[in-house]
């Protein structure tokens, strides 16, 4: 009877330390969101950005280069739903889930658009073939960043 009562003991005692470190846990989860809470507004900052960036970059390489070709605007336009998405992810933050999707779909659009950069290298460099590197570089680097931290995210959330 003794060693029955023993082992009662120890069962008491393992459940105790799985509650407590299930606690732990818990606690630990929330730590990360509330971390995650404090630095969540990196991306949508940086989103509208890299939006108003897009936007200038268009507007001025147009004009320095008197282009009257409608395309010359094209980083402008990918950058203007960038940054709606950027200020609607900060205003909102119940569906920065939802804007920060759709800004990462810009951003992998901007990066595909500068792929025409490699057909077009061979001419040379000029403001066209400037404009499609810069959005080659600058889409991969926010697309890559972007998907990142969804994926920190996600763990943050398990």
């Amino acid at each position: 009877m003794v060693a029955s009562h023993g082992l009662g003991s120890d069962h008491t005692s393992m459940k105790s330390t799985a509650r407590r470190a299930a606690e732990h846990q818990h606690q630990k989860g929330e730590r990360k969101l509330d971390r995650m809470d404090e630095e969540s507004t990196f991306l949508p900052d940086l989103t509208l950005g890299y939006g108003l960036f897009l936007v200038v970059w268009g507007i001025v390489v147009s004009l320095a280069s008197s282009s009257e070709s409608v395309t010359s605007y094209f980083p402008s336009f990918l950058g203007v739903p960038l940054a709606v998405s950027g200020w609607m992810a900060k205003s909102k933050p119940e569906k920065r889930k939802l804007w920060m999707h759709i800004a990462v779909t810009f951003g992998l659009l901007c990066a595909l658009g500068g792929t025409r950069f490699f057909m077009v290298m061979g001419d040379g460099l000029d403001y066209a073939s400037g404009s499609m590197l810069m959005l080659f570089m600058t889409g991969s680097a926010y697309t890559a960043l972007c998907v990142r931290s969804f994926i920190q995210a996600r763990k943050a959330t398990q």
